[in-house]
């Protein structure tokens, strides 16, 4: 697997808190807001959920104002292009390629509540599909609003459920989107809002990293169903 570049992990998710990952500014050639994000790409790959794009694709950094559809978003700036010919099946479980645009690979590793970001191409038709036997994944919830600089995009916040240890892929068909980034929730009962058994701490430090051996500093301790900042010396 090839790793470009790394998604920003906005906070640690105790309880039902949401992860925000959003893509960095993305180093470009000077003078362009394009380029090319290589396929295979790691997004993010922590102890909740993988993320990966799937071919190479053209990327690149412009505002887009996603507090039209979730006001907690705000301007978001660094895309991939999402599209896909043809809809994942088991001749091609990630869709048929569309030059220069990919699918989006999400392998969540617990069960959980996906949120994806999206400006949608013309057809305004975004797709997620089970890999296990390739069903189209309905949206619990659909956020969708104009986008108010193009009579033909609209932005997408489209949330799922999702199960543990499956994989999924995100596609567009019949229009090219931009895919700006995700959140997710731990479901009750899963992940880090019940990862330590009763009377066994864990430490993480303040980035939501498990730390094996916490020593000199400020880290978050789970014990049972509680979470504290301590500092160890």
């Amino acid at each position: 697997m090839k790793k470009f570049f790394t998604i920003m992990v906005a906070a640690l998710a105790l309880s039902a808190t949401a992860q925000v990952q959003v893509l960095p500014v993305l180093n470009l050639e000077e003078g362009t807001n394009k380029g090319t994000i290589p396929g295979e790409t790691v997004l993010v790959d922590n102890d909740d959920i993988k993320a990966s794009t799937v071919w190479d694709a053209n990327c690149g950094n412009n505002n887009a104002e996603f507090s039209v559809v979730e006001p907690s978003l705000g301007t978001l700036t660094s895309w991939i292009e999402l599209r896909v010919d043809g809809d994942p099946s088991a001749e091609n479980p990630h869709g048929v390629q569309k030059n220069g645009q990919t699918s989006i690979l999400f392998a969540p590793k617990t069960d959980m509540t996906l949120s994806v970001y999206v400006r949608t191409g013309n057809n305004k038709k975004l797709v997620m599909t089970d890999k296990t036997d390739f069903s189209v994944i309905e949206a619990i919830d659909k956020k969708q609003e104009a986008d108010p600089t193009s009579e033909s995009n609209d932005f997408f916040f489209w949330t799922y459920d999702v199960k543990g240890n499956s994989e999924y892929v995100l596609t567009e068909r019949g229009g090219t989107g931009r895919f700006y980034g995700f959140q997710y929730t731990i479901t009750e009962g899963n992940g880090v809002s019940e990862i330590a058994s009763e009377g066994v701490a864990e430490y993480y430090n303040l980035q939501g990293v498990r730390v094996a051996n916490p020593e000199n500093g400020l880290y978050i301790k789970r014990q049972g169903n509680k979470a504290e900042k301590v500092f160890v010396k």
